[in-house]
């Protein structure tokens, strides 16, 4: 291996949309060490790993959009009767919102350590003997330029090592950064 590709990062990076089917790759960005078959079989196995939480998400999301709508027309009803203070029920729709955002930050969060808990253990039991590793990089999400979690399966790079002991042998370590 030359100096020069010796820290160029050899990588397949895609989009982590597991509602659509796994992309096309290009096995020769890590050195044909994976076949499509490969990816695809790792792709389904990772949005197995998530579907049944996934498919709650969307019935919850169904069901929170249900009591909103009901909230505000209760809102609207009370305000518009006098019955009680518009105050009063704009604090309690505003509370359940911040009730629902905290919930879904936190089941956000479930979902995506079960992906990296799935990840770690492929990467453990099969793909760092084959000097791969996947990675899930969610990258920096600025509000004014957001950007899709990345899956990324990466060469991870061999060093050797060589020093010179006191009397003049050479020792030579390998070096594998995981």
């Amino acid at each position: 291996m030359s100096q020069d590709n010796l820290f160029q990062r050899r990588a397949i990076s895609v989009p982590l949309r597991l509602d659509h089917s796994p992309p096309q790759i290009d096995p020769n960005l890590v050195e044909n060490k994976i076949t499509q078959e490969e990816y695809n079989q790792f792709w389904y196995e990772l949005k197995a790993v998530t579907a049944s939480l996934e498919r709650k998400e969307q019935i919850l999301r169904v069901i929170n959009l249900l009591i909103l709508i009901g909230l505000t027309i209760f809102l609207i009803i009370t305000v518009w009767k006098q019955t009680l203070s518009g105050y009063f029920v704009f604090g309690i729709l505003i509370l359940y919102l911040v009730t629902y955002g905290v919930f879904s930050y936190f089941w956000d969060r479930m979902i995506a350590n079960q992906k990296a808990q799935f990840v770690r253990k492929q990467n453990q039991s099969v793909w760092n003997n084959r000097n791969l590793e996947w990675s899930i990089d969610r990258g920096v999400h600025p509000l004014r330029y957001p950007r899709l979690t990345q899956l990324v399966l990466a060469v991870i790079p061999d060093v050797n090592l060589t020093f010179n002991d006191a009397s003049g042998n050479k020792i030579v370590f390998l070096a594998r950064f995981l």
